[in-house]
């Protein structure tokens, strides 16, 4: 049971995925750039989905490609393909 209401996942929740810190040269948020370094925008909860953690781009993209905001080193340990397998992740 819970409360009424609206709910939000935001991508990467579901992994567990903390913050990322962007540097300021990769910032893409309009936002993030007017109010650096006080308030460094929303980048960091946008960063790409990791979805196998030792491919490239972690799975994200193909080709070698450069996303457009950078694959967080701290996210690549909580991807996709390796929470599958542990019953006790928050994928799981």
């Amino acid at each position: 049971a819970g409360l009424r209401g609206t709910l939000f996942l935001y991508q990467g929740e579901e992994l567990g995925l903390p913050q990322s810190d962007i540097p300021f040269d990769r910032i893409q948020d309009p936002y993030g750039r007017a109010h650096w370094p006080l308030n460094k925008g929303r980048d960091g909860c946008r960063t790409p989905m990791p979805w196998l953690a030792d491919a490239p781009g972690a799975g994200f993209t193909r080709a070698g490609r450069e996303p457009w905001l950078p694959i967080d080193p701290a996210h690549r340990p909580l991807a996709v393909d390796r929470q599958r397998v542990d019953p006790g992740s928050p994928l799981s």
